[in-house]
Order: structure tokens, then sequence, then C-alpha cells
């Protein structure tokens, strides 16, 4: 019996240490396993990034290349954008420029006056007495433009500096100034007037005066003939 049971025990011992040894493979099988898949999803993280990183610089390649273009384009723009202000056959050119513009990305600026004035998207050239608060924008001098939401180009404006000093006086002088116009202009008007009037009753009184010298030239050539009839008469009487 204790030979049969040491056999027996033999056997099971080996058969533990071979389910331990599988055990132990497998173990690290899966640890191996585990291991490469980590790798390959890393690997396949960093070319997902690469692919990202590549299409972000070849976009920003392509809006690099764009700017260039349309940074140089925008002069071509104020110069018609100017023109239509004073010849409306510059508005279809304009807005076709525009339009192209615009698709590729190109954004005016929007500012009105009395805006707050921003230092991201404009640039102030000039400071001014003004009714206005302080830093408020009194007048765009060139439009500024954003290319796929970025500043390409800021604005160009004045800004108001807070002083409201003699510009009350001020405007009412420049109304005295050209009340003070109108008046005389009414006043030339009316002397203009005048004249026209005493030229008009001068050429009625010239044609009248003409008037009556032809009728009274009427009036000796009738006188004469007949004189003359009543002598031609006289004479066949004889």
């Amino acid at each position: 019996m204790n030979q049969k049971d040491n056999k027996i025990n033999s056997v099971n011992s080996q058969k533990n240490e071979q389910k331990i040894e599988n055990k132990n493979e497998l173990n690290k099988d899966q640890e191996k396993i585990k291991e490469l898949t980590e790798t390959l999803q890393r690997l396949q993280a960093e070319f997902e990034n690469y692919q990202k990183r590549t299409i972000k610089s070849n976009q920003e390649y392509k809006e690099f290349a764009n700017a260039s273009i349309i940074e140089q384009l925008l002069s071509v723009l104020d110069t018609l954008e100017q023109g239509v202000k004073h010849n409306k056959e510059f508005v279809l050119v304009y807005e076709q420029l525009y339009s192209i513009l615009k698709k590729n990305g190109l954004e005016k600026i929007n500012i009105c006056e009395g805006d707050d004035f921003d230092h991201e998207t404009m640039d102030c050239l000039v400071k001014e007495n003004s009714l206005l608060n302080e830093d408020k924008i009194t007048k765009v001098l060139l439009n500024g433009y954003l290319l796929n939401k970025k500043i390409l180009r800021p604005a160009k404006v004045s800004i108001s500096n807070g002083k409201k000093e003699n510009l009350v006086e001020n405007k009412i002088s420049e109304n005295k100034i050209e009340e003070n116009k109108i008046e005389e202009k009414e006043i030339e008007n009316g002397k203009e007037i005048g004249k026209n009037i005493n030229v008009g009753d001068k050429k009625i009184e010239e044609k009248e005066i003409e008037n009556e010298k032809e009728l009274e030239g009427k009036e000796i050539k009738k006188e004469d003939k007949v004189e003359m009839n009543g002598g031609v008469n006289g004479d066949i009487k004889k």
C-alpha cells in the first residue's frame, strides 16, 4: 500500500508541478500579449498623432501661402473700396474680388463709431477730442481683416481721448459760421434776383421804346401816303 500510495503521490506531484509550470507559461504568454498590445496601441496612437501633425502642418502651410497672397491683395481691395465712394462703376469689381477672398477665409472686422477700442484687432493712429468717452472709436481709417479667424491685418482707427473741452463752443462757432454762409448766400441770391429783375425791366422798357418808335414810323409813313394820294387826286381834278 505504501509503495502504491507513494507512486500515486509522485504522479500527483508531477501533475501539480506540470500545472504550475503550464500556469506560469500561460501567465508569461499573457504578460507578453499584454506588453505587445500596449506597444501596438502606443504605436497606433503615435501614428495617429503623426497623421494629425502632418495634416495640421499641411493646413498651416496652405493657410500661410494664402495669407501671403491675400495680404498683398488687400491694398487692391482698399483702393477699390475708396474708388466705390467716388465712382459706382467700381462696385461690381470690388464685390467680385471680396467674394473670392471671402471664400478663401477672409473676413472684415466690423467696427462702428462708439465701439470700445480693442488692442488685439485694432491699431490706434490718432487720439482726438470727442464728445465720446475715452477709448471709444471715433473713426475707422483703414479696415482690418481676419483670415481663418486669425488676425491678418488690424484695423487702423482714431479714438477719443475723453477730452470734451471747447467742443461745444467749437460746434456753436461752426454752426454760426454755417449760418453766416447761408445768410451771405441768400443775400447774394437776392442781389442776383434783383439784378435779373432790373435787367428784365430794362429789356421791357427798351422793347416798349422800340415798339413806340416802330409805331411812330408806321404813322409817319401812313401820313405821307395820304398826302401823296391827296396830291395825285388834286392834279386829276384840274
